[in-house]
């Protein structure tokens, strides 16, 4: 390597990371032989101590990095803009919060910032010298460039709580990722000087309840809060990038809403319980708390097995959209995508409706003879309500825990509607699907099924439970080329939307996701899995991270029903 290329082209890895008040230092250095080192200072400090009567914070942080700087890393043949010449994970900042009255739940919320005390100045408008950091808690913030002698925020108003009932400590660690770009720009100006800095926190403020966010503000806030999310804007719903991840915003009946997308792993809650056994006969396709003599029954369920959910979206009231995923606690090797396997995310299977030669058997309710009918429940809406029975959530609608939402079955059709159509007729959403333009209106009120919500909704519900909509399956990153393992909601089996695709053949057809993760229809007279869906309310405090090891809980103390 030319010692020219060294000059123009100094690219070391910068190493390292932090403490709260903890420093680090890094000499990057050139010599006539190639070779050079990055040395780091190491420490081990208590960064930050709050001592009350009621509550203690404290936080603290420890280092030890060094890295050699191989000759052939340095030249310019080897510069990237947009990959790090080198990278070092290390240094955490481990976080203690406790309340010392356990009738009181503590929330603190805090800066990290990194001030630099050797910096360096550029003039790259480029990432050169970045800090990236990690939670165990599900919090995060991106590479962000450090380059410069003024402190940068990294992430404002994180947020550690207790929860007093469960534990009275709480405890979460901070993982930094600090990255050096060998820039495709000349980087003399950094030859054989020092970079150093501290990172730590400010603006600690700690209060009791009052300071606890609401569940929606708490899901807002882990994934970079409604200005991030809002300025991602709209992917592109033909196909599934992977990257293109976290939540994202579009517009629903009642405001904005967020949604979650592709390979997530921060979106499991755990809430409700079932009060008796479950089983699913195959026979007559239908649910069981014991199986009936001849029946083909798998025990899908115990009395006491507390139920795991996904949630797919923050509605535009602010209530929380979830999907039923079991009763198993999720491992780390299930943390993004779960399969179900012999009926462990869905509730068994049930056709749509027992019989299907005219477009009404599409409808969740249906009146024949009419578009919009709600006369009669379908097949699956009595399967749902049936299994609302074996739980508990009808006690947790009663205190105001479950919200009385929007549960969309489209039956709008851009052509004349008709019962038993001579060729294809196709109901909106299955356009939609098959244009890539999802949506979480629904633009038909008699379509938008609730219990007692009458301005919003029809108010024909008997229980605040619904299907997932072929638009919510779309926002969450499966379409229908492109089978998707990846995604949340890929379950490897098929069950049911909410969505009508429309009458072809003489047959009704429903939306559907298929077991290799495509989207597509069947008639609705075939024997496909359920998965439940229902809201939170807006009032709702959770705690946790939403993370496979630390779900979402509501916090009340009279969660349990005898």
């Amino acid at each position: 390597m030319k010692l020219k290329d060294i000059i123009i082209k100094n690219k070391y890895k910068l190493l390292t990371i932090i403490g709260v008040l903890l420093t680090f230092s890094i000499l990057l250095a050139i010599s006539y032989a190639f070779f050079g080192r990055v040395i780091e200072n190491t420490n081990t400090n208590a960064i930050s101590e709050i001592n009350t009567s009621y509550y203690s914070f404290t936080a603290t942080g420890d280092i030890n990095i060094s890295l050699t700087l191989n000759e052939e890393l340095l030249g310019v043949e080897s510069a990237n803009n947009t990959v790090p010449a080198f990278t070092s994970n290390g240094g955490n900042l481990n976080l203690n919060l406790t309340t010392l009255d356990s009738a009181k739940d503590i929330s603190c919320t805090y800066d990290i910032v990194y001030e630099p005390v050797d910096a360096i100045n550029s003039s790259n408008n480029i990432n050169e010298f970045t800090i990236a950091g990690e939670s165990t808690s599900g919090l995060s913030f991106n590479e962000t460039n450090v380059v410069g002698s003024n402190p940068v925020i990294l992430i404002s108003n994180a947020l550690i709580k207790t929860n007093a009932s469960s534990s009275l400590t709480t405890l979460d660690s901070w993982n930094f990722t600090i990255n050096f770009y060998n820039l495709n720009a000349i980087q003399d100006y950094i030859v054989g000087t020092n970079i150093s800095g501290n990172i730590k926190l400010e603006n600690i403020n700690c209060g009791f309840n009052s300071n606890i966010e609401y569940g929606y503000e708490t899901i807002l806030t882990q994934n970079g809060g409604k200005t991030a999310i809002e300025s991602k804007g709209t992917p592109n719903f033909l196909t599934y990038e992977k990257g293109v991840v976290g939540m994202y915003a579009a517009e629903d009946d009642l405001g904005t809403s967020y949604y979650f997308r592709g390979k997530v792993n921060n979106n499991w809650v755990k809430f409700g319980k079932y009060i008796s056994d479950m089983y699913y006969n195959s026979s007559d396709k239908t649910l069981y708390n014991a199986c009936p003599a001849g029946g083909s029954c798998t025990k899908i369920a115990s009395s006491g097995n507390e139920m795991y959910w996904r949630i797919i979206r923050i509605n535009g009231d602010n209530s929380i959209r979830m999907i039923y995923s079991g009763v198993t606690p999720p491992l780390e090797t299930k943390q993004f995508v779960m399969e179900d396997n012999n009926y462990s995310i869905t509730i068994g299977s049930t056709p749509f409706n027992t019989s299907g030669d005219k477009s009404e058997y599409a409808g969740y309710m249906y009146t024949l003879g009419q578009q919009h009918g709600t006369s009669t429940d379908s097949t699956i809406k009595t399967y749902l309500d049936n299994w609302y029975t074996f739980t508990n959530l009808s006690t947790y609608y009663a205190k105001d825990l479950i919200a009385d939402q929007i549960y969309c079955n489209d039956r709008n059709t851009s052509s004349t509607w008709e019962s038993t159509p001579a060729d294809i007729m196709a109901y909106s959403s299955g356009e939609r699907l098959s244009n890539g333009t999802p949506s979480l209106k629904c633009s038909i009120k008699e379509d938008r099924f609730t219990v007692n919500d009458v301005v919003n909704g029809n108010g024909k519900l008997t229980n605040p439970v619904g299907l997932i909509t072929i638009d919510e399956l779309l926002y969450a990153g499966t379409n229908q080329e492109n089978a998707n393992s990846a995604c949340y909601l890929y379950t490897g089996s098929n069950y049911w939307s909410g969505s009508p695709f429309g009458f072809v053949k003489s047959y009704a057809f429903t939306n559907i996701i298929k077991e290799d993760g495509t989207l597509n229809v069947d008639s609705v007279e075939q024997n496909i899995g359920v998965r439940t869906v229902i809201s939170l309310s807006s009032n709702v405090k959770l705690y946790g991270s939403g993370l496979y090891s630390n779900p979402y809980v509501i916090e009340n103390p009279n969660l349990d029903v005898q």
